[in-house]
């Protein structure tokens, strides 16, 4: 999961809603870290 959340596509999307909905992501991932 942690490479595909590092990935350039994901990191940097073309659309600013496919930014957000990666952010999204990386925020619920170290979510999940820090529990």
């Amino acid at each position: 999961a942690k490479e595909l959340l590092d990935a350039g596509p994901v990191r940097e999307p073309l659309q600013p809603a496919g930014r957000e909905a990666a952010d999204g992501l990386r925020k619920a991932y170290e979510e999940l870290l820090a529990a």
